[in-house]
């Protein structure tokens, strides 16, 4: 889909992201023949593959009560990242109150 396609340029700077993250020293980003599954062998047998994969759903494991509580209003996978988001912003918070606290005994 266009979330995979090489030619658009977010996905070329979540590569780099990615990239730079993850701290790689070489990167193969490969794409295969567009439009052309049908004439390509390897795409051409994993088609075969997923058709036993096709209307199956896999259910998640169980999340600690907490997040649980946090994401059981969300209807998407984007309110999903968004409560994850106010998670982070949460913990972010509280771990520079620690630092700050730190840095006080540190100072007396």
């Amino acid at each position: 889909g266009p979330d995979h396609s090489l030619k658009r340029v977010a996905v070329q700077l979540a590569l780099v992201g990615m990239f730079k993250e993850l701290d790689l020293d070489h990167l193969v980003v490969l794409r295969g023949a567009p439009n052309g599954s049908a004439r390509n062998k390897v795409e051409r047998s994993m088609s075969i593959l997923n058709i036993g994969a096709a209307n199956v759903s896999l259910k998640r494991g169980q999340m600690p009560e907490w997040a649980e509580k946090r994401v059981s209003h969300c209807g998407s996978m984007q309110a999903v990242r968004d409560e994850a988001r106010k998670v982070d912003a949460q913990r972010e918070k509280a771990l520079e109150q620690v630092r700050d606290l730190e840095e006080k005994l540190a100072a007396s």
